[in-house]
């Protein structure tokens, strides 16, 4: 199926757009992403070279 450029675009008429709830949805994520425990094996995973990584996943 081959999608015209004008069905992406956003219906004027939609009355579901978020668009101007964006800012504060993105505040109340980011908030609730600050909010999530982080423990030291996670916030130590990005220091184990990718090699060890894949060694862990298995």
């Amino acid at each position: 199926m081959i999608w015209e450029l004008h069905d992406l675009q956003a219906d004027p008429q939609d009355t579901n757009d978020i668009s101007d709830e964006s800012p504060d949805l993105f505040t109340a994520m980011q908030a609730r992403y600050q909010e999530l425990p982080i423990g030291p094996d996670i916030s130590m995973y990005h220091d184990i070279p990718y090699e060890e990584k894949m060694h862990i996943a298995l």
